[in-house]
């Protein structure tokens, strides 16, 4: 299928790199959407245009139902939207399909060592802590068994019983005491040991199947010392790592994605694993460790993405930007996302006054 129509970016960070025929802001609030994106669709759409849409709709899902009136909205229902928004019900969920995963419960437990504390309706990490940390209300969150382990996610790829992986990523660590499990990036796709990817693919259709899920989604999991996995979060809509699956696909991700949601079937838009390389890509989101007043005269090199625009301020604490590469292996990723990290960080310190050389932190490295 090939679309002629202009494709319309609607972004509430408005980020100056962004690729689109057009591109409108739609402001969030705490990372979610608000009424104002109806108005926004509705004045930039015509009839029969459609709807990709990503996170920033778990708190609202029925936004989703609503903007149907200016647009065809690709992928799944507001009802699954709503449901994997809530940690407590998707939880439920997983233990009534046999799905292993952490306890979770509506209700704060007594004794709070060892469980995090996830407010419903909420994405990105940022609003998951140590249940000993929860802010007031404790009414908007749910309450949540820690898992030991290395933290994994799954893209696949749903057509209602019909589920293709594209692959699976390793989850970077935030390094952040505040907000220990806000979303950083990831690595992938990687290698995993056959035990692990089959309880992946497992899930994955069985969970297709429960929800009739449909296009491309992301499951989050936890991998233990014993190689056995505990799936923690399910979103059902387009997700960040996407992008480190370009080799994966016949064409492109959001092709594949939209192809399928029209059409319900998924077959068809993977590549051969023969043909994808043995290399991985990485990608990882700078947070300003201080205030910094202003990009200007700053010459953005290859490497990086999601830039600020130039006369934004970014406090203590946002993302700044993201640096991603292409890498021979992860160990190599690993070193190559921190390299790029550390060097933004130095050369935008206050009192740093030289511009980055172009290319200077470009991580490109040969297949």
């Amino acid at each position: 299928m090939h679309y002629q129509r202009p494709v319309v970016a609607i972004d509430g960070f408005l980020d100056a790199d962004l690729n689109a025929d057009e591109i409108a802001r739609a402001t969030l609030e705490d990372g979610q959407f608000s009424l104002e994106v109806l108005e926004v669709v509705s004045k930039r759409s015509c009839s029969g245009d459609l709807l990709a849409y990503g996170s920033g709709f778990e708190a609202h899902p029925e936004l989703l139902e609503r903007l149907q009136a200016s647009v065809r909205v690709l992928g799944n229902t507001p009802d699954i939207v709503r449901l994997c928004a809530d940690p407590a019900q998707l939880s439920d969920r997983l233990a009534k399909l046999g799905v292993a995963g952490p306890e979770t419960r509506s209700q704060q437990p007594d004794r709070l060592e060892g469980w995090l504390a996830k407010k419903k309706g909420r994405s990105g990490g940022c609003h998951v802590h140590p249940a000993s940390r929860a802010p007031n209300r404790p009414d908007s969150y749910c309450w949540q068994r820690q898992c030991a382990g290395k933290p994994h996610s799954a893209l696949f790829l749903a057509g209602g019983r019909e589920v293709q992986v594209v692959g699976i990523s390793e989850l970077l660590p935030s390094g952040r005491a505040d907000t220990p499990y806000a979303w950083s990036g990831a690595i992938g796709p990687i290698e995993v040991l056959p035990k692990v990817f089959e309880q992946v693919q497992w899930a994955a259709q069985i969970l297709a199947c429960d929800l009739d899920l449909l296009g491309l989604c992301g499951i989050d999991f936890i991998v233990d010392s014993k190689t056995e996995v505990q799936f923690v979060d399910l979103n059902p809509r387009l997700v960040a790592t996407c992008e480190l699956y370009a080799d994966c696909f016949v064409s492109d991700y959001m092709s594949a994605h939209i192809e399928t949601c029209l059409t319900g079937n998924p077959d068809g838009h993977l590549a051969p694993a023969s043909g994808r390389g043995e290399s991985v890509r990485g990608m990882q989101v700078v947070y300003a460790p201080y205030p910094i007043a202003g990009t200007e005269n700053r010459e953005w090199p290859a490497g990086t993405a999601d830039l600020p625009e130039a006369k934004a301020s970014i406090e203590t604490g946002q993302p700044l930007c993201t640096v991603q590469g292409h890498y021979r292996d992860a160990g190599e990723a690993h070193a190559g996302l921190q390299d790029l990290n550390h060097q933004i960080l130095t050369l935008l310190k206050p009192d740093s006054l030289h511009p980055i050389p172009s290319g200077c932190l470009a991580h490109e490295v040969a297949h």
